[in-house]
């Protein structure tokens, strides 16, 4: 094999094949010309490097007996097969694994670079190995090829490529494996069930996580609505300023941090929550305060019926309960009342609005819970007569 038609042959390599276990006192001589081989005149000196004046080249051979003379012919013909042409592959490049920690270790697909060595011509085949040496003498090939994980970073293995005559040539690709980007992981973002109380569906702004995903760096952050879509790359979010949440109450979306120049990324979670509304639907009894002498105004310690208002499934020590003049100031959550504890009335009967605050969420409830509270004259008593 060669990559012209001119090469140099060892004829020697014939020689037991002639001789094929006859004894050694036959003479062995080659010769270019039939007529050369049959008068045993000039014979070919240069036997382990003869260098083939056509392709093909007959050699002719004749085989003598030393005790007698005679001899035999025959002949075989020098054939210099032309190589495959090899290219040299660009590096194949892999990113590293999604989802785990840049260690620069991942699968590769050595198949991909086939046509870019071959030049996709037909019946040249493609093997991989770790070694030149290992290449060169066909042994411990890479299996299975589709699946090679390196094992340094950078890595170069080393291809046999094989034409369909069974000339070989050799070639080295480089592996590569490039980091993928280390965005962070967004704190949950966190909404309260104010539309539609109930439904646990909010909108939520998810660019509002991109500046600290990047944590300054200058990647391309997308979302999506799975993990597979943002593996994908698509469909994006239509909407990132008002995304609602699938599932009620607690969902998750995803966001993906690319690499434009490398087109390496990650994947982060965002976790949504939709926080319920204090519950403000418990009945509240009216507050009356019985006085002699009567003159319409009393002093309420409207905290008393902070247990009422909360009803027996909300801890007070878990919700905060702020009391209004109106509905509107109470669905504002200002101004409040701010004496509650000492609070006198201003006009009799009177009603009170509420608000409720979760401590821990910050979730509000207010506008539909209210009582009354009132004044009335005292009944007196007289000392009767002895």
């Amino acid at each position: 094999c060669d990559d012209d038609a001119m090469a140099i042959f060892n004829l020697n390599d014939q020689d037991a094949a002639i001789y094929n276990g006859q004894s050694s006192d036959f003479i062995l001589t080659y010769h270019t010309t039939q007529g050369d081989a049959d008068a045993g005149t000039n014979d070919i000196t240069n036997t382990g490097n003869f260098p083939n004046a056509s392709n093909p080249q007959t050699i002719y051979v004749r085989f003598e007996s030393d005790q007698n003379g005679c001899f035999n012919t025959s002949q075989f013909d020098l054939v210099v097969n032309l190589g495959p042409v090899v290219n040299d592959p660009p590096q194949l490049m892999m990113c590293d694994d999604v989802g785990q920690q840049n260690d620069g270790f991942t699968s590769f697909d050595l198949t991909e670079r086939n046509d870019d060595i071959t030049g996709a011509v037909p019946g040249v085949s493609v093997e991989y190995y770790r070694t030149m040496q290992a290449a060169q003498d066909g042994i411990d090939r890479i299996d299975p090829e589709t699946d090679f994980t390196n094992t340094e970073n950078p890595q170069i293995v080393f291809a046999r490529v094989i034409a369909a005559n069974g000339c070989v040539d050799f070639t080295t690709l480089e592996l590569r494996v490039t980091a993928n980007p280390e965005p962070v992981t967004p704190m949950p973002l966190e909404l309260c069930d104010d539309n539609d109380p109930g439904d646990g569906i909010e909108a939520f702004n998810l660019a509002s996580t991109r500046a600290t995903i990047l944590n300054g760096a200058n990647w391309v952050v997308t979302y999506h609505a799975s993990y597979q879509d943002a593996f994908d790359g698509t469909p994006e979010v239509l909407d990132e300023l008002a995304y609602p949440n699938v599932i009620p109450g607690m969902d998750v979306a995803y966001a993906r941090a690319t690499n434009m120049t490398t087109g390496c990324f990650e994947i982060v979670e965002i976790a949504l929550i939709v926080n319920p509304l204090p519950d403000d639907s418990a009945t509240i009894e009216d507050y009356i305060i019985c006085e002699v002498p009567f003159d319409d105004r009393a002093t309420f310690d409207l905290t008393s019926r902070i247990p009422e208002i909360l009803g027996p499934d909300q801890d007070p020590a878990e919700y905060t309960v702020t009391f209004y003049l109106n509905d509107t100031d109470a669905i504002n959550g200002a101004p409040i009342i701010g004496n509650a504890s000492t609070y006198q009335n201003i006009s009799n009967p009177q009603t009170i609005f509420t608000g409720i605050e979760n401590n821990t969420t910050g979730c509000y409830s207010a506008g539909t819970q209210s009582f009354v509270i009132e004044v009335r004259a005292g009944a007196e008593a007289t000392m009767p007569q002895e």
